[in-house]
């Protein structure tokens, strides 16, 4: 489906866009709150400032996509594959980003406050000022590390 066809459905109120293809979209400023994204293919695609909270992303391919300043407060990110995305600013509070695969990923100043990382893949990239309160999974049931409770080690 090309970025033109999705924008038509969108602006009817449809919110099921299960399976399809939206490589190097520009989804930016979109209010997508509570959309059915389930295996939805957003690599490189540009969700810059776009309202994804209590999305369902699962199984989603997020490679190299620019999420900065997107809030994923309450969104499911099951299976999700972020590798290489820039998630800066991004809101993940009460997220679930269990087996989500985070590698190469840019978490500055991301707030994933009472998120579920259980399973999830965070190493190799820039990630300062990150906020990892009440996390709910204990360090050694996810694949990352941290230091002081606050920042994430590379």
């Amino acid at each position: 489906m090309s970025t033109k066809i999705f924008l038509q459905q969108y602006n009817t109120g449809l919110m099921n866009f299960r399976n399809l293809n939206l490589t190097a979209a520009d989804l930016s400023h979109l209010n997508l709150r509570g959309a059915d994204l389930t295996s939805v293919n957003l690599t490189r695609a540009n969700l810059t400032k776009t309202d994804l909270s209590h999305a369902n992303l699962t199984n989603a391919i997020l490679i190299g996509a620019n999420l900065t300043k997107t809030d994923l407060s309450h969104a499911n990110l099951t299976n999700a594959t972020l590798i290489g995305a820039n998630l800066t600013e991004t809101t993940l509070t009460k997220a679930n980003l269990m087996n989500a695969n985070l590698r190469n990923t840019s978490l500055n100043n991301v707030n994933l406050s009472h998120t579920y990382l259980r399973g999830t893949l965070i190493s190799h990239g820039a990630s300062s000022g990150a906020v990892m309160n009440h996390l709910k999974a204990l360090p050694n049931e996810a694949s990352f590390k941290l230091l002081h409770d606050t920042t994430l080690l590379k």
